[in-house]
């Protein structure tokens, strides 16, 4: 933003230096034209004048707050995982396979990366690790969702009733439909799917 305003002062100050150049050439011009010029040419030469100045400025614009933004200078492709701590690492890479079709990328000694498709969730081994208690009153990730179309929500409704995992009404939030459920350790996840002309939201229960 600072070099941006640099750069348009630099050419105000540039223009208003070519406006007393173009004004001294104006009265030396005219000096000379009143006494070897018809007036009727040196009428056309004097607008021809008034409008390179003119122009001049119209090519400098003053510095304004309202100037582009530049891009960000860290690139970003996508949000590649999340990291859960777990209890045990077998029981719920089973859950998130058995629930949600996840499975294993890779296996480190205590750290185990799953995957669906370009999602991925990596799962450390916390058996010492103790539950928060009252999440809403703690600074922590409340949850995690996944996105899916209208006909995907209905059908996770279903599926999920039939793996016997309990969740939470449809809920409606303005601007899209979700779903929550817990995984064997308490972490919350959603299951959404956005408002649209076309997406017939259908709900089970």
């Amino acid at each position: 933003m600072a070099d941006s305003r640099n750069v348009n002062s630099q050419r105000v100050l540039e223009t208003r230096v070519r406006l007393k150049e173009m004004i001294a050439f104006q009265k030396h011009f005219m000096h000379y034209s009143l006494m070897n010029v018809p007036r009727r040419l040196f009428g056309c030469i004097l607008l021809s004048i008034i409008s390179i100045v003119q122009f001049g400025f119209a090519d400098s614009p003053t510095p304004t707050d309202s100037s582009p933004t530049p891009p960000p200078v860290i690139e970003l492709q996508g949000l590649d995982h999340v990291g859960l701590n777990v209890a045990d690492l077998q029981r719920s890479a089973a859950f998130y396979n058995r629930v949600l079709g996840f499975q294993i990328f890779h296996k480190w000694t205590t750290t185990w990366m799953i995957q669906r498709g370009s999602i991925r969730i990596g799962l450390f081994q916390r058996p010492q690790a103790q539950t928060i208690k009252d999440i809403d009153n703690t600074i922590a990730i409340t949850h995690f969702a996944f996105l899916t179309s209208g006909m995907g929500f209905a059908a996770a409704q279903k599926e999920l009733t039939a793996l016997g995992v309990n969740f939470d009404p449809p809920e409606d939030t303005g601007v899209a439909f979700s779903i929550f459920f817990r995984d064997p350790d308490g972490h919350q996840i959603e299951i959404t799917t956005y408002h649209s002309p076309n997406n017939d939201i259908k709900t089970t229960r």
